[in-house]
């Protein structure tokens, strides 16, 4: 039994790490962020973050707001970015202001 505990007690954190890259972390429009805010993973931002943003991949939707600087590797802008935007692509919707 103490090998099947430790098995599970190694296989828990692993699972979290593993899905992290491919996870998908929603701020909704009724949230706002003071602070800069950090992921490996898709970002996707309808409300407010007053900080810089640093993820995989970031998708902005209309109602959101960054007053901060992004960095990326794709970055899709439909709301207020009220800073930089540093991505190897970046796609700017009707919607988007930077």
């Amino acid at each position: 039994m103490s090998s099947s505990k430790s098995k599970a007690g190694s296989a828990a954190p692993a699972k979290p790490g593993k899905s992290g890259s491919s996870a998908l972390s929603f701020i909704g429009p009724e949230v706002v962020i003071s602070g800069d805010l950090a992921t490996s993973a898709q970002l996707h931002v309808d409300g407010r973050i007053d900080g810089h943003v640093r993820c995989g991949q970031l998708c902005q939707g209309a109602t959101g707001i960054i007053a901060g600087d992004i960095v990326a590797e794709e970055a899709r802008i439909a709301g207020l970015v009220q800073g930089t935007v540093d991505a190897a692509t970046v796609i700017v919707e009707a919607s988007g202001r930077i």
